[in-house]
């Protein structure tokens, strides 16, 4: 029986130390629209790229203050959500929908192109997202 030929060669493991990696620079990075960006710019909230693409993984540390509203919008690929502390609220278009509350060590998985939005709680929140591809982010009409 034929074997496919090994199109990657393994380099090993991918040290992130969440310490020694910077805050992003989103309007030089340049993949939210700007009015997302200065929003979280006023408001303090905060994203550090972790995996960039390493083994197909791309992830974020992410830091949303109190009352924090990521508004209605969608990524062209899937992603893991999960709470690190904190917690807040998703949303989506569907008036008729349950609410969906997360609260620490709680996480979401979200299809490519699924529309929602997040309020963060009282306490902020603190998360980690996984992605099947890099962050682009598209606001709902």
């Amino acid at each position: 029986m034929p074997t496919e030929p090994q199109t990657h060669t393994p380099v090993g493991p991918f040290h992130l130390d969440l310490d020694a990696i910077d805050w992003v620079d989103e309007r030089a990075l340049g993949k939210a629209p700007i009015e997302l960006i200065e929003e979280a710019e006023r408001l303090g909230a905060k994203r550090k790229r972790l995996a960039t693409g390493e083994c197909g993984f791309y992830a974020t540390y992410n830091v949303m203050p109190a009352g924090y509203r990521i508004a209605t919008h969608s990524h062209g690929h899937a992603e893991f959500i999960t709470v690190l502390a904190g917690g807040a609220v998703v949303d989506t278009p569907d008036a008729d929908a349950a609410e969906i509350v997360l609260d620490t060590g709680d996480a979401i998985v979200l299809e490519a192109d699924f529309e929602y939005g997040i309020t963060c709680g009282p306490e902020g929140m603190t998360f980690l997202t996984l992605r099947t591809g890099d962050s682009t982010t598209s606001l709902r009409d």
